[in-house]
């Protein structure tokens, strides 16, 4: 069956927030905590949501870091930063370019003021759906395929007419677990522009 659908993810895959969102977690933890991030354990945590990530980190290293200020100090955080992300000109181009053969759809595990702001931010507006962390149970975001099979039934399409794009472990074992016909793990925003272009 042909490819109809595309659904990709947003951090590390169109955007590189990737920075931002580990200096913003860092900070949010060391308001609140003597605990200190390391390279290992970020590289590990990648993709997960805040949320999960400091529940990890409580249950891994037997402490009591409060999540909701955690959470609450990260977001204050980002969006002060939020002018430090920029977007690949062309890799906007060519998602204008292919929705209009293919239906473009977003699915994230980031919280959906975050996402809408990247949205507004680049005016990217070709989405048929976009999926955030604040529709999906945090029990149920990815590597959980939900947010993948969800966003196909919105579409009323079978997963074998599905393209995921995803950059992380958990996304691609989210998108494998959806069964949808192509899983394309990507290393940054330009491997998918490159991915993109070739369905132009």
């Amino acid at each position: 069956m042909e490819v109809t659908t595309i659904i990709l993810d947003l951090d590390g895959t169109i955007i590189d927030a990737n920075l931002l969102h580990r200096e913003s977690f860092e900070w949010a933890i060391s308001q609140v905590s003597d605990f200190k991030m390391t390279l290992e354990l970020e590289d590990e945590l990648e993709g997960i949501s805040t949320l999960n990530k400091v529940i990890h980190i409580n249950k891994t290293y037997n402490i009591d870091i409060p999540i909701d200020k955690v959470y609450k100090l990260k977001q204050v955080y980002t969006e002060k930063n939020m002018d430090t992300l920029d977007m690949n000109p062309e890799l906007i181009t060519t998602l204008q370019t292919i929705s209009g053969k293919y239906s473009i759809n977003l699915a994230s595990n980031a919280r959906s003021k975050f996402v809408f702001s990247i949205l507004n931010k680049f005016n990217l507006d070709m989405f048929d759906i976009v999926l955030t962390g604040n529709y999906i149970p945090i029990e149920l975001r990815k590597p959980n395929p939900y947010v993948f099979k969800e966003c196909m039934r919105l579409l009323n399409v079978k997963p074998e007419e599905c393209l995921v794009i995803e950059d992380s472990v958990i996304g691609i074992k989210a998108g494998k677990l959806s069964n949808a016909s192509k899983v394309i793990r990507v290393a940054d925003p330009l491997d998918t522009l490159e991915i993109l272009k070739k369905l132009i």
